[in-house]
């Protein structure tokens, strides 16, 4: 590893507030020098302790002058020294006690914790101020100890070694390679709860023995709406998500290790009002609520943290809300345009009754969206004194960009049936002009028909539409044989052929969209085809009108209990005497 050089200085006020800026400070300095979590802890676990003792017992005068903390890092080693001007005190000489067999640690924990976890500790009294020094080794196995770190004095613990190469740690105790876990076990995780970081080791762990631990099995829900819990979770391993309303819903939030569930109803005394789950299989710490308030609140720091906890909640909880209501109110602009767009929309087809004026002839429309807005359309209307013009559309896709490429369809049959009455030459143009700047792929299926009034022939252009239903004179329904062509708006230079056929007094014509032969039942039939002819050929002899009510209230009664899934639409023409 290459040597690297680092240097940090603080000078703090002589008051345990102080702890938390010294963490942060070796915690700065160790993550910028790579120090993985693991090493971390352990430069954050010796620095809360050396910094704790020198604050308590170097004397509580606010006017005296302030400690001096100086974190340094050469190669994998680094070094803390705290330097304060209270009374005499010299944590590295006090005999360290044994380690606990439960978390209630009767005193001493921190001298014991700087004799485990550092490789080093040495303590002086330099110019009337307490000097304690600690050092840590982290990363590789090999780096020598800087010789430039070496402060030779008559106070320096590891003169008892007769190999200066890896410093021994103070006293008899182990090498670090050859500790057990036992110790992070008890201590290590401290400093990683939030609530906890910068409090003081040895005022928490009594209090941590009053705490249980509990596990809980991915899924697990630890709090539902309307339940309260007597304890404060707190993450020890794996992950809390929390829902609103459902299980099932996404989750709001999630709880990772160190952070803790279930303060919000602890202090307001109401029931929770979300799901908490484990995310994972996780282990929790459950901290009685009575613990957590009459007796860690007065640790310092764990207040100050708590308070940032909730203020991080309610910022939380603001932006939902923010979000929330700015995506009400989108949803509410969105409500109007698409209000107005089916306005719109239902406008530009036409108002019954289609062909007043003309009582050779009966015809009725119909179109209901499966959304708002729809794709399909249809029309009717004369092209002059002789000839009428028929068109049903279906195009391709739902909401708002079928709608408006439904919108320029419409517009361009218009603009093409004012200057030409051929429907050869009319579907040839649309689809010419569909094809142009069509970014977004649309295409539409299209029925063109041109019927003169005096010859009574239809002609017709299908467009990869549904083949339409005929009935001639007296004769049943069938289906219209027409040229097969392809959709509008894909091909500009499509072929397309047109079809003829006379419609003596009595004929029917049923256009429709696939929206009538798609229709779904609850055992997931289809309406289909031969339903549709059965169903136009018993509602025959009625009027338009009669014909398109009765077949989609038919559809309907077929697909009760089904949600619509696509437009119906349909256009019935009949020739009268």
């Amino acid at each position: 590893m290459a040597t690297q050089r680092l240097s940090r200085r603080l000078q703090v006020p002589n008051e345990l507030a102080s702890v938390r800026r010294g963490v942060d400070l070796v915690r700065e300095i160790g993550a910028e020098a790579g120090m993985d979590e693991d090493d971390l802890f352990r430069a954050d676990l010796c620095l809360t302790e050396a910094l704790t003792n020198s604050i308590v017992h170097g004397g509580k005068d606010a006017q005296a002058p302030q400690t001096e903390i100086v974190c340094e890092v050469a190669g994998n080693w680094l070094r803390c020294r705290i330097s304060d001007s209270g009374d005499p005190f010299d944590p590295a000489s006090a005999e360290p006690p044994p380690l606990p067999t439960s978390l209630a640690v009767e005193g001493g924990a921190g001298v014991r914790l700087l004799h485990r976890f550092a490789e080093e500790c040495q303590y002086e009294r330099r110019a009337g101020r307490n000097v304690l020094t600690f050092v840590i080794r982290f990363g590789g196995e090999d780096t020598r100890f800087p010789d430039n770190w070496i402060e030779r004095g008559p106070d320096r613990r590891s003169l008892k070694s007769a190999e200066p190469v890896v410093p021994a740690m103070a006293g008899d105790l182990r090498p670090l390679r050859e500790r057990t876990n036992d110790d992070r076990r008890w201590n290590g995780f401290i400093s990683r709860i939030r609530i906890f970081r910068g409090a003081a080791y040895s005022d928490l762990e009594p209090l941590l023995a009053e705490c249980r631990r509990q596990c809980m099995a991915a899924g697990e829900v630890w709090l539902a709406p309307g339940e309260r819990s007597p304890d404060v979770a707190v993450v020890l391993s794996g992950r809390l998500r929390v829902h609103v309303e459902r299980k099932d819903t996404a989750p709001i939030h999630v709880i990772e290790a160190g952070h803790c569930a279930g303060e919000m109803q602890l202090l307001d005394g109401k029931a929770a009002s979300a799901f908490v789950i484990a995310d994972v299989d996780s282990e929790l710490l459950m901290i009685p609520g009575d613990v957590l308030l009459k007796k860690m609140m007065v640790v310092p720091g764990v207040a100050e943290n708590l308070l940032s906890i909730l203020a991080g909640r309610i910022r939380r909880s603001d932006r939902l809300i923010a979000d929330q209501v700015r995506a009400a109110l989108e949803l509410e602009r969105l409500q109007r345009e698409l209000k107005l767009a089916k306005e719109i929309q239902t406008s530009m087809l036409p108002v019954p009754p289609l062909f007043p004026e003309q009582p050779q002839v009966d015809c009725a429309g119909y179109m209901r969206p499966a959304r708002e807005i729809g794709g399909d359309f249809y029309d009717a209307f004369p092209l002059d004194a002789d000839r009428l013009f028929l068109t049903i559309g279906d195009i391709c896709g739902k909401g708002l960009p079928s709608a408006l490429f439904m919108v320029r369809t419409l517009t361009t049959l218009w603009n093409e049936t004012a200057r030409r009455r051929k429907p050869l030459r009319i579907v040839e143009l649309v689809n010419r002009h569909l094809c142009n700047n069509n970014d977004t792929s649309l295409f539409v299926s299209l029925f063109c028909a041109v019927y003169d009034l005096s010859s009574r022939q239809l002609t017709y252009v299908n467009a990869g539409h549904n083949p339409p239903l005929i009935a001639l004179g007296d004769e049943p329904f069938h289906w219209l044989a027409s040229p097969p062509g392809v959709v509008a708006g894909i091909l500009p230079d499509a072929a397309y052929r047109a079809g003829t056929v006379h419609l003596p007094p009595g004929s029917r014509l049923l256009l429709y969209t696939d929206g009538l032969t798609d229709a779904e039942s609850v055992d997931n039939e289809w309406f289909g085809q031969d339903r549709l002819l059965a169903t136009a050929e018993s509602l025959r002899t009625g009027s338009m009108t009669e014909l398109a009510n009765g077949l989609v209230d038919a559809v309907d009664r077929f697909a009760t209990g089904r949600e619509q899934a696509d437009d119906v639409t349909l256009l019935a023409f009949g020739t009268r005497d």
